[in-house]
């Protein structure tokens, strides 16, 4: 499964075609006299292009997986990085429509042509610019998970007789927040693993004190890139919490 920091090192190359995109664009239609073979640069610019909407259809596939497993309220920034990405899957798809079907509107591809490359710049700066602007150097290091599954067999062998607010705890982890974060390990997956959390002095990401005060707090504000959870009750977050403790 790809995860964040994968997805933010793949997402890049988005900015790389996007920019092929625009040099051989503007080598087609920005000059008189040709520096290059114009029907060479339109195959270059019809490979680079199927090159793009697979990576870009990929990167998407696995951000929607992320916002259904979580279930969680789509952030500002998570919001604009979903507008930009419909407008540019759109733009991309009329372009190719107007290359294809409608000749006599050519004269337009350069502008949607401009606008895809700015779009897709800025719908890289707001995921994965923003994910290495504040990733810890730990996170950038951190081993993957091997097998999640494997990780949730491991965790349930662990389990014995649990609370019932922490059965309830575990139940509602599960469900809204197993996706990302481990509890057998204290590696970085999606976001960190949450194994003896309560028993250290600090939280892995905020650095603040470990105890239910602040893993309230980090629940309900999330620090950094950790998208919020409104619709989970004080109930829910105090039995997760009680289940933190057995871990």
């Amino acid at each position: 499964m790809m995860d964040l920091g994968t997805k933010s090192s793949v997402a890049p190359l988005l900015i790389i075609l996007a920019f092929v995109a625009l040099f051989t664009m503007f080598e087609v239609f920005g000059k008189s006299e040709k520096r290059f073979n114009v029907e060479r640069l339109k195959t270059i610019h019809r490979i680079n292009g199927i090159f793009f909407i697979l990576i870009y259809l990929i990167i998407s596939y696995y951000c929607i997986r992320f916002i259904e497993a979580s279930k969680a309220e789509l952030s500002p920034r998570g919001a604009l990085h979903a507008v930009i990405s419909v407008a540019v899957f759109v733009i991309y798809f009329l372009k190719v429509i107007i290359v294809r079907f409608y000749k006599q509107l050519m004269n337009k591809v350069p502008i949607l042509g401009i606008t895809l490359f700015c779009l897709t710049f800025g719908l890289v700066v707001t995921s994965s610019g923003y994910y290495f602007l504040v990733s810890d150097r730990e996170m950038e290091k951190a081993m993957r998970l091997e097998e999640k599954g494997m990780g949730e067999k491991l965790e349930m062998e662990g389990i014995t007789r649990l609370s019932r607010a922490a059965e309830r705890g575990r139940e509602v982890f599960q469900k809204r927040c197993s996706f990302c974060h481990a509890t057998d390990s204290k590696a970085y997956g999606m976001g960190p693993g949450l194994k003896e959390i309560l028993k250290g002095d600090e939280l892995p990401s905020s650095k603040r004190p470990a105890n239910r005060e602040n893993i309230t707090r980090q629940i309900r504000e999330p620090f950094r890139s950790m998208p919020p959870f409104p619709d989970l009750t004080d109930e829910d977050v105090q039995s997760i919490i009680d289940y933190l403790q057995t871990l």
